[in-house]
């Protein structure tokens, strides 16, 4: 499309990327992986105290990294069992923002029996606290929402320094990834990231059954990229 404008601005005269000696690369496909429950399990075991509702709440929920640390006290409706997801934590080069939440897609989620008791025991242990950072970007508006995650002091949660300090030594505790050697370094592991809860989350949904069209709403993105995402664990008639 770069190329198209300028042709048009006549600036180049020819679109050297439909050379035909220029071929298109096929695309490398990564089927969505969940974990188990036992996996699930296993992360909030090996997460601090303060951390270990992390796991559940994004196996439960299906929420992005960013809506869980975004989530406030408001947004979870104990009554009429639903979580209202309506903003994400945001590092904006390296400042934490509040932010919309991806594709400006606010959306609902049933909470879940299994999952009421978890946050409601959280709350009680570790009660939210009031946080203000800009809204959208560095220098926003300021707002302020009582948070449900929060570090010690009392900050947002940072994603990289959350990662770096206590996702991925929970990954080898738990046995999501193998240890590392003594003085070696951390195998890779991007794709056991939380986003792999929010697969979790999808898998469990269309097993029970859920309409592929509701599962899309609760996660918050189009039915055309669940299909294309979780197509692949989506029962068959025998398995219903």
């Amino acid at each position: 499309s770069v190329f198209g404008a300028a042709i048009d601005d006549g600036i180049v005269g020819r679109n050297p990327v439909r050379a035909k000696s220029v071929t298109r690369p096929k695309i490398v496909e990564h089927k969505a992986e969940p974990w188990t429950l036992a996996q699930v399990e296993a992360m909030a075991g090996a997460l601090p105290d303060r951390f270990a509702v992390i796991p559940y709440l994004g196996a439960g929920t299906g929420m992005r990294q960013g809506e869980c640390f975004g989530l406030a006290a408001g947004d979870v409706d104990f009554l009429r069992k639903v979580v209202h997801v309506r903003r994400q934590v945001r590092l904006v080069g390296t400042t934490l923002c509040f932010a919309p939440v991806k594709n400006d897609k606010a959306h609902d989620v049933p909470l879940a029996e299994s999952l009421a008791p978890v946050l409601a025991e959280h709350i009680r242990l570790y009660p939210p606290v009031a946080v203000t950072l800009p809204w959208s970007v560095p220098g926003g508006k300021p707002v302020t929402f009582s948070l449900l995650l929060t570090r010690p002091g009392g900050e947002a949660m940072h994603r990289t320094r959350f990662n770096e300090s206590h996702w991925w030594a929970a990954q080898e505790k738990a046995g999501i990834v193998p240890a590392r050697e003594p003085g070696g370094k951390r195998a890779p592991a991007r794709d056991q990231g939380m986003h792999r809860l929010r697969h979790t989350a999808a898998s469990a949904w269309l097993a029970a059954g859920v309409d592929i069209v509701a599962v899309a709403a609760w996660l918050g993105d189009t039915v055309k990229v669940v299909w294309e995402t979780y197509a692949h664990l989506m029962p068959d008639s025998d398995d219903r």
